[in-house]
């Protein structure tokens, strides 16, 4: 049987299947790779699709690429991703990204016993419309960390359950489902864009890297903009511009972020009242706060906490 012929339309079908049909290494190199469409995907009675991939042994899947955006969870074991010409080996609660035409496959790593994921696939646009919200270029987004290695125990617990409810949800209040993804897709994206502890610091002159990094400190994001500009020891226009030229966004969108994020997590961690959480993060216009956290999040704050209640059966 020639593998080029059989068309698969599951992510789950292709990496369960093909990693015992391709063996060797040199047998995926030796053709094309498949290349999956959103189309094949798509449904009306969910905006994203959801599977779950085990892989036992040591062969690798057939390489293949996709028109949609993509991310997986490693929930059990460890893998060796191959992505273009990098090869990652990935522990369990890593978290990795895959870009439209990027050519992937995956190997366990865990010799006789059984690894596994979650991938979620998702069109385009989605992630257009996050990227665009948050303030950040496509392409400098691409450019960048596009794994989390491995994922910080609250952002894992939060992210993993999140995944699991909507794929259990899948098929069901199709709009709840969207604004659902949406707003785990923003805090995603938020993690791997934003530095913080766990995740190493921004690339830059050394007068930015040690700016940042003490901006990431709740005295300092709540000040604002004249902290920061304290901090760097540089001009306002001098900050701004190798700022965005370092990360794509300006000092008062940087500022914001980390203030909307601290507020995520104080919304999902403590009963405090949203305005008081508001004032905390730095913020003195409520309504102003009210609209940027929507467009991070893509729900309001009560709705941000109120979802999260649901998910994790809180309250």
């Amino acid at each position: 049987m020639k593998i080029t012929a059989v068309i698969f339309l599951r992510v789950d079908i292709i990496y369960g299947i093909l990693i015992f049909m391709v063996p060797e290494r040199s047998s995926v190199h030796a053709v094309a790779p498949e290349r999956l469409r959103w189309s094949s995907f798509t449904s009306a009675t969910s905006p994203v699709y959801i599977a779950d991939t085990f892989f036992t042994g040591p062969g690798r899947t057939a390489s293949h690429c996709h028109d949609f955006f993509e991310f997986f969870l490693v929930v059990r074991g460890r893998i060796r991703h191959f992505r273009n010409t990098m090869v990652e080996t990935l522990p369990e609660r890593s978290v990795c990204f895959v870009a439209p035409n990027d050519t992937h496959s995956f190997q366990n790593d865990t010799g006789q016993q059984e690894s596994g994921i979650i991938n979620v696939a998702f069109p385009r646009i989605y992630m257009d419309q996050c990227l665009r919200i948050l303030g950040v270029e496509r392409e400098a987004f691409l450019r960048g960390r596009m794994t989390l290695l491995p994922a910080p125990s609250g952002v894992w617990q939060n992210l993993s359950s999140r995944v699991v409810w909507l794929q259990q949800e899948q098929g069901n209040r199709v709009a709840a489902l969207e604004v659902a993804f949406k707003g785990l897709l923003a805090g995603l994206v938020s993690e791997l864009w934003l530095p913080t502890e766990d995740q190493g610091t921004v690339q830059g002159p050394e007068w930015l890297v040690r700016a940042c990094n003490e901006m990431q400190q709740p005295e300092n994001f709540s000040a604002g903009l004249r902290r920061f500009i304290r901090l760097s020891g540089k001009s306002q226009e001098h900050l701004t511009r190798t700022l965005r030229a370092m990360q794509g966004v300006s000092p008062t969108e940087y500022i914001n972020k980390l203030r909307l994020q601290k507020a995520g997590e104080e919304l999902l961690s403590t009963n405090k009242q949203v305005i008081a959480i508001a004032y905390d993060a730095g913020f003195e216009n409520i309504p102003h706060f009210n609209q940027l956290f929507k467009r991070m999040f893509g729900v309001s704050p009560r709705a941000y906490r109120a979802l999260h209640a649901k998910v994790f059966g809180r309250g």
